[in-house]
């Protein structure tokens, strides 16, 4: 039988393994973007392309939300898109963020969203 300081000693040892801290929470699902989705808008919600991965296209859009989950290395997007005939990039942490998650830049062309680590 082994004395109580080893067999106490192992206990904390093993529920010192099991705890780990918890990853942010992901963004509640709103009304026009479900959790683990960005979603883009042309001047109202639920209005333009809504996507859990990677997108390509040309659509008018007026504003879009990164609703993405807590995910390191992939929870972040990379917004291209055309406004008053120049290119621009920008990237959106998730919602809540501490970050910028949400981003209208007036009427513009959304030309590919995708899934990135780190801004």
């Amino acid at each position: 039988m082994k004395p109580r300081s080893v067999v106490a000693a192992a206990i904390v040892s093993a529920a010192a393994l099991m705890v780990s801290p918890a990853p942010a929470q992901a963004g509640p699902d709103l009304p026009y973007c479900k959790s683990g989705f960005w979603c883009a808008y042309n001047w109202g919600y639920g209005t333009g392309p809504v996507s859990e991965g990677d997108w390509q296209g040309d659509v008018e859009f007026t504003g879009i939300i990164n609703n993405g989950n807590y995910d390191p290395g992939q929870d972040h997007i990379q917004v291209v898109y055309v406004y008053n005939g120049s290119w621009h990039s920008r990237c959106l942490h998730y919602n809540p963020g501490p970050g910028e998650w949400r981003f209208e830049p007036g009427i513009a062309r959304l030309r590919s969203v995708t899934w990135r680590g780190e801004c």
